[in-house]
Order: structure tokens, then C-alpha cells, then sequence
């Protein structure tokens, strides 16, 4: 018998109808070369939870903010990348049906602490999932201390 399923946050849960360097330089002209921070080893070190988002992310947001259409504040610029994403609700609502069954659902990411608590609380997530992610272990997925 199922007694839980786990789903990852983004690409599953949630998903963006194209990456946010694309949206960065279609709104603002910030070349991609300027907005990828995915590779960057501080972005690791903060979905580890080893330093905060606003150490990792200010040094992006200054070298955007030189560009003429750039007008955000740097809570404004976070936000962006937060509302950027886009839940599924039919995974939603099958994850609402396996719980009333008594499956439990749980939502694994490697997402950094700020963004993951701010997609909680806009989602309503905690009534529906239990979400554990990279920065509550130090560790990122596929780590086996992670699970």
C-alpha cells in the first residue's frame, strides 16, 4: 500500500512558462550572461542554507539595477522571481484527493529557505503537503542525507 508520495517543487509542482533569465531581458534588457545565477557556487551555499538569499542575490540585483528599464526594488526583484512561477493545480488536486485517502504528500526541494516559505504561505501548501527542503539539512538533492 502507498502510504506517501513526494514531489519535487519546481518542474512538478510548480512550473514557468520559460526560464526568468528569459523574462529579466525581455522586460528589462539584462542579458542572460547577467541574470543565470544557476550555476554560480554561492546559489548552492544558499539552498543549502549556508548563507541567507538577500547575501547570495544582492550582487545580481546591483548589476541589473544599471540597466535604464531595471526600476524594481530589490524586494520588488525578488518577488518577481517568486510570482514568476505558476502552480499546477491538477497536481493539487489529485495531492487533496490522495490525502483525504490518508496518503501523505510530501514536497522535497533544493529551493533556497525565502522562496520556498514565500510559495508556502501564497499557496496554502501546508494544508495539503509536508515540505521539507534543501536548507533545513544542509543538504541538496540527491544527497542521500537528504532523504
Amino acid at each position: 500500500m502507498i502510504k506517501a508520495i513526494v514531489y519535487d517543487m519546481d518542474g512538478m509542482l510548480f512550473y514557468e512558462p520559460h526560464y526568468f533569465t528569459a523574462e529579466l531581458e525581455q522586460l528589462y534588457g539584462i542579458l542572460k550572461e547577467e541574470s543565470l545565477f544557476a550555476k554560480d557556487p554561492k546559489y548552492g551555499a544558499c539552498k543549502r542554507g549556508e548563507i541567507s538569499l538577500d547575501e547570495f542575490f544582492k550582487p545580481y540585483y546591483f548589476k541589473w539595477q544599471k540597466h535604464k528599464r531595471f526600476n524594481l526594488s530589490f524586494e520588488e526583484a525578488k518577488g518577481a522571481w517568486f510570482d514568476f512561477t505558476q502552480i499546477d493545480e491538477e497536481v493539487v488536486a489529485l495531492a487533496k484527493s490522495l490525502k483525504q485517502v490518508g496518503i501523505k504528500n510530501i514536497i522535497a526541494t533544493n529551493n533556497v529557505r525565502e522562496r520556498t516559505d514565500y510559495l508556502r504561505e501564497k499557496n496554502g501548501l501546508d494544508e495539503t503537503f509536508v515540505v521539507f527542503g534543501s536548507p533545513d539539512f544542509g543538504v541538496m538533492k540527491p544527497d542521500e542525507e537528504f532523504f
